[in-house]
């Protein structure tokens, strides 16, 4: 806490030039020590540097530039080593890792296909709340397609996440049994409360009901908690309540631009024995969830962090590792929209 004071203290008596620009950091240090669930992790493993790094941007934020003040922030985002953890801003752009030509999937939609009598594909580009129903209608309009053929390919390529509910449709065509699941820890602030309950009164003018209830549970648990990291983080076992005997054969094409609830939803799928994984390893983004959104007071920047942290850590991180697939492919390959299809498609034949 005193450190915390001195920090402040220090900023303040700057002369600052850019008084935009030292109020954003001054509020994304607190905004980071108070509500990013990965704060208190990441501070044990940086120690003195992040301290050290804190005091440094607060002293430089008022005679930096805005693209320069940018570039310090998120100098100082990378020590928390978080892929979900990222600055937007009006001034500079933020620089995405190799993501390929995972670009060019992002205007898709989910969509089913026949590939001849024995093999079909889904294409489901993202997680996002809004695609909650039509995944569910896809994959029900199709049901009697998916249970007849004995391959399905599922191409996640670019799918940069969303919500765990919206791979749910998916499960009983993917899993073969129980699988284990680790669960996370929500950090409880009236922040944090506060961000869930806007989000859920807007979700539900959007017509997402469901989405939004979940959310009103989770606000309702943490004020009732108080403040801190709540319990949670254990492995648990989730059981299907359907699983379809077909398709026998399950291929998911990923690539780097897969993170978030895509990774998780895959490392549920692996689990099973009918999945195979292709294609390349994914983003690594999954340690520090439930992202919220903070405007900063200059309004011409964002923070983006994560209000839980996963149970996995510090053993099994997915953050800066990624998620390995079963068989690699070339990215004169992967990044064939059709091509990358039907490859896989011959190899899952070659398999039989």
């Amino acid at each position: 806490m005193m450190h915390w004071v001195a920090v402040a203290v220090a900023a303040a008596a700057l002369g600052a030039t850019n008084d935009t620009g030292l109020a954003d950091a001054t509020e994304l240090v607190r905004q980071l020590r108070t509500n990013y669930a990965g704060y208190a992790y990441r501070a044990s493993l940086a120690g003195d540097r992040l301290r050290e790094s804190e005091a440094d941007l607060l002293a430089r934020a008022g005679d930096l530039d805005d693209a320069a003040l940018d570039a310090a922030i998120r100098a100082h985002l990378s020590l928390f080593e978080d892929g979900h953890l990222r600055l937007a801003s009006e001034h500079s752009r933020h620089v995405w890792p190799d993501l390929g030509f995972t670009r060019i999937y992002f205007e898709r939609t989910p969509s089913w296909r026949a590939l001849g009598d024995d093999a079909s594909v889904l294409v489901i580009p993202s997680f996002d709340d809004g695609w909650l129903d039509p995944i569910r209608e896809l994959v029900a309009a199709h049901a009697p397609e998916l249970s007849s053929r004995e391959t399905l390919i599922i191409d996640v390529r670019g799918n940069g996440g969303g919500s765990d509910i919206c791979y749910a449709a998916l499960l009983p065509w993917v899993l073969d049994g129980p699988v284990e699941e680790v669960g996370s820890r929500l950090l409880a602030t009236p922040e944090n409360a506060s961000y869930w309950e806007e989000a859920s009164e807007y979700l539900e003018g959007e017509g997402q009901g469901e989405i939004a209830a979940y959310l009103r549970e989770r606000v309702a648990a943490m004020r009732a908690f108080g403040a801190g990291l709540m319990p949670g983080g254990a492995t648990d076992v989730f059981t299907p309540e359907v699983v379809h005997a077909r398709p026998l054969r399950v291929g998911i094409i990923v690539d780097p631009g897969c993170a978030s609830t895509t990774e998780q939803f895959l490392l549920a799928a692996r689990q099973s024995g009918r999945v195979t994984l292709f294609g390349d390893r994914t983003m690594g983004a999954l340690d520090y969830a439930n992202l919220r959104e903070v405007v900063l007071p200059s309004v011409a920047r964002t923070v983006h962090f994560g209000m839980s942290i996963s149970g996995r850590l510090p053993d099994a991180p997915v953050d800066g590792v990624g998620i390995p697939v079963d068989v690699a492919m070339d990215r004169s390959v992967l990044y064939d929209e059709a091509g990358a299809i039907e490859w896989v498609r011959a190899w899952l034949a070659g398999a039989e």
